[in-house]
C-alpha cells in the first residue's frame, strides 16, 4: 500500500465518521474532505472544483428547479389529485409513489423521474400530515431500482451491456436486464411499502412549509474536449441535456423566473455532492479503488462461483455508495472477467451481478444523485440512509444472487458449476 493509498483511506475514513457523527454540517465536512485531498497532493490544482461541473451536479441542478417549476405550472397538483384516490395509508402511498418511479425510471433517467414525483411526495404527505421524510427516501430508493429494468435504465448497465464484448459474445440487449431487474425491483418494492417506510426518521423540517427554499446559487458549466462527459454513453449525454433543457425551457416560458430557478437550487445538497466527487476520484487515480478490487480477486479466487458473485456483487454495492455507480461498475467489470476466467464458468453472472451491485447505492446520499436529491427536501441526515438502505441492499443480494445464473441472457451456459 503507497501513502497516497494510505492517505485516501485515512481522509475517507475520517469524512464518513463526521457525518455519522453529525455534529458538523454535511457541505462543511465535504469541503474540509476536499481541501485535504487537495493539501496533500491527490487531485491535481486544476480539478480541486471540476465536481460543480460534474454531469452529477449538473443533473441535481437541473432537476431542483424542474422540479419547482412542475410545482408552479400546476403539474404536481394534477399529478397530486390523480394519487390522492389511493388513500392516506403511508404503506399504500410508498407503494404506489415508488412504483410509478421504478417503472418510469426503467425507460427514463432516473433522476429526471424522481424529478417528476418528487413534489407529489412532498404534496401528499402534507395532505395525510406526515413528514415527507416517510416518503421521499422510499421514492430516491425507487428510482434506482427502476434503473435496473433495462439496459438504459441506468449508466453502469450500459457499460456492463459493452464489457460483455470482451469475452467474444455480443454485448448485453436491451431486455437482457429484465429477469433479474424485474425480481430484484419487485423484491425491493414490497419491501418498502411493507416495512422499509417505517425506518425513515419521521422529521419535521422549518422548510418543510415551502417545497424547496434556500439561498441563491450560480454556477457555470462548460464542456471543454478534455471534459469527463466525452466518452461518456450517449444516452446519458441525452439524459443530462433533456433535463436541463427542460429546466431552460421552464424559464424561457416564465413558467418561473430566473430568481425562482436559483433558489429552487439547495446549495448545501450541491456543495456536497460537488466536494466529494473529486474525493471518489482520487480514490481511483491514487489506485485505491482497484487495491480493493485486487483484494477482493485474492480472496475470491479460492472460492465457489456461487460465493465469488455473491462476493462480487456486495462488494460492487459498497463501492457504489462511496464512489459514483458508474466508476463502481468501471472498476469492478474488468475484475468479473478476470474471475470468470480463474474459474472458468461463463462471465455473464458476474457482470450481471456488478450490474446490479452497482444499482444498489441505498446507504449513503452521495451514492447516486437520486439519494442527494431527496436529502435537504426530507431533513435526512448522513447516517439516516443505511437504516433502511441496509436490511433492502442484504435483501436485493439474497433474492439476486441464486436467480442471477438461471435468468442470464444465456442461461444455459451461465450456470454456476461446482467446482471439482
Amino acid at each position: 500500500m503507497t501513502g497516497d493509498q494510505i492517505t485516501i483511506f485515512a481522509i475517507l475514513g475520517l469524512t464518513l465518521a463526521l457525518f455519522i457523527w453529525n455534529r458538523w454540517r454535511y457541505d462543511i465536512v465535504s469541503l474540509l474532505a476536499l481541501l485535504a485531498v487537495a493539501g496533500f497532493g491527490l487531485v491535481p490544482g486544476e480539478r480541486i472544483f471540476a465536481g460543480f461541473g460534474h454531469p452529477a451536479v449538473v443533473t441535481v441542478m437541473a432537476v431542483l428547479v424542474l422540479s419547482r417549476g412542475l410545482f408552479l405550472a400546476g403539474a404536481v397538483d394534477s399529478m397530486a389529485r390523480a394519487l390522492a384516490r389511493v388513500g392516506r395509508r403511508p404503506s399504500i402511498q410508498a407503494a404506489v409513489l415508488t412504483g410509478i418511479v421504478a417503472l418510469s425510471s426503467g425507460v427514463m433517467n432516473n433522476a429526471g423521474a424522481l424529478a417528476l414525483l418528487m413534489p407529489v411526495a412532498v404534496w401528499m404527505s402534507r395532505q395525510s400530515g406526515r413528514s415527507p421524510s416517510l416518503l421521499l427516501m422510499p421514492l430516491a430508493f425507487g428510482s434506482l431500482l427502476g434503473g435496473t429494468l433495462t439496459m438504459i435504465g441506468t449508466p453502469p448497465n450500459i457499460i456492463i451491456a459493452s464489457y460483455r464484448e470482451h469475452t467474444g459474445a455480443p454485448p448485453f440487449g436491451m431486455f437482457d436486464f429484465l429477469p433479474v431487474g424485474s425480481a430484484t425491483a419487485l423484491a425491493g418494492l414490497v419491501f418498502i411499502a411493507l416495512a422499509g417506510w417505517r425506518l425513515t426518521p419521521k422529521r419535521i423540517r422549518e422548510g418543510s412549509k415551502k417545497l424547496f427554499r434556500i439561498s441563491d446559487y450560480l454556477t457555470e458549466v462548460r464542456v471543454p474536449e478534455s471534459s469527463r462527459l466525452v466518452g461518456q454513453p450517449l444516452h446519458n449525454l441525452l439524459s443530462i441535456a433533456g433535463i436541463f433543457g427542460g429546466a431552460l425551457l421552464l424559464v424561457l416560458t416564465r413558467v418561473l423566473s430566473a430568481r425562482e430557478a436559483y433558489a429552487a437550487i439547495e446549495l448545501p445538497v450541491i456543495v456536497l455532492l460537488a466536494a466529494l466527487i473529486p474525493l471518489g476520484e482520487a480514490l481511483e487515480t491514487s489506485g485505491g479503488a482497484r487495491l480493493i478490487a485486487e483484494e477482493l480477486l485474492t480472496f475470491a479466487r479460492g472460492a465457489s462461483p456461487t460465493a465469488a458473485l455473491a462476493l462480487l456483487t456486495a462488494a460492487t454495492m459498497l463501492l457504489s455508495n462511496v464512489v459514483n455507480n458508474t466508476a463502481a461498475a468501471i472498476l469492478t467489470a474488468p475484475i468479473a472477467l478476470g474471475l470468470a476466467e480463474r474459474l472458468g464458468i461463463s462471465a455473464d453472472p458476474l457482470l450481471m451481478g456488478v450490474a446490479i451491485g452497482a444499482s444498489c447505492a441505498f446507504l449513503t446520499p452521495i451514492g447516486h444523485q437520486s439519494n442527494t436529491l431527496v436529502m435537504e427536501p426530507g431533513g435526512y441526515r448522513f447516517g439516516d440512509y443505511w437504516r433502511m438502505g441496509l436490511p433492502l441492499s442484504l435483501l436485493l443480494l439474497a433474492v439476486a444472487v441464486p436467480l442471477i445464473p438461471a435468468s442470464g441472457p444465456s442461461s444455459r451456459h451461465s450456470q454456476l458449476p461446482t467446482p471439482n
